[in-house]
C-alpha cells in the first residue's frame, strides 16, 4: 500500500514474495476485493509507478486472472465487479501492462518466431481467452471481443482453437 517504487520494483521480481497475492480473491468479501485491486491499479497498473510491463504482467498468472474473471462473474458483487471487469478491460487490451502484445505486432508474429507461436504474456492471455464464458457471462463476452479487437493475431488463434462452429446460428446469442 505504501508503494515504494524502489522496493516494489524489487519485490516484483521476487515472484515467491507475491505470487499467491491474487489466489483466492475471489472469495474474499467485496471491500477486500476493492481495496485489493485499488491498490494494484494505483501502485502498479498506473503509468505513475514506473513499472515495467513485464514486472506488470508477472502479477497476472493464469490463476489470479481467472480470479479476476469469476469476479466478474459473479452478479453478487457490485462494486468489485466493475473493477475486476475494468481491470480485466486494460489487461487484456493495454500493451502497457505485458500481457497485449503491441500494436505493431498485433497482425503478426514477433520477429523470429514460429508462426503460431505464443509466449509469456500473450500465451496466458490466449489460455485465458479460451477460459471465458462468453455465452453465459456478458461481461466475459465483452472482454472477449476487445481482446480480440486489440489483438487480431490472437483472435485468429482462439477462433483456430474453439470446438465450436462459427457458422451464424439462428439464436439470440449468435
Amino acid at each position: 500500500m505504501v508503494g515504494d517504487p524502489g522496493l516494489l520494483r524489487w519485490v516484483l521480481q521476487k515472484r515467491p514474495l507475491y505470487a499467491s497475492v491474487l489466489h483466492g480473491l475471489a472469495s474474499d468479501d467485496n471491500s477486500t476485493i476493492i481495496e485489493v485491486l485499488y491498490v494494484l491499479q494505483q501502485k502498479v497498473l498506473s503509468d505513475a509507478a514506473l513499472v515495467p510491463a513485464g514486472l506488470q504482467s508477472a502479477l497476472f498468472g493464469d490463476v489470479a486472472l481467472e480470479q479476476l474473471a469469476q469476479i466478474v462473474a459473479d452478479d453478487q458483487l457490485g462494486d468489485s465487479k466493475e473493477v475486476a471487469y475494468g481491470m480485466l478491460m486494460s489487461l487484456c487490451t493495454n500493451p502497457a501492462h505485458g500481457l497485449c502484445p503491441e500494436s505493431a505486432s498485433a497482425w503478426g508474429p514477433p520477429p523470429g518466431a514460429k508462426t503460431g507461436a505464443f509466449g509469456g504474456g500473450q500465451g496466458r492471455l490466449l489460455r485465458f481467452m479460451r477460459r471465458l464464458q462468453a455465452i453465459k457471462v456478458v461481461q466475459h463476452r465483452e472482454i472477449l471481443l476487445a481482446t480480440a479487437r486489440a489483438t487480431p493475431r490472437l483472435a485468429a488463434a482462439y477462433l483456430d482453437s474453439v470446438p465450436f462452429s462459427v457458422e451464424p446460428q439462428p439464436a439470440p446469442v449468435w
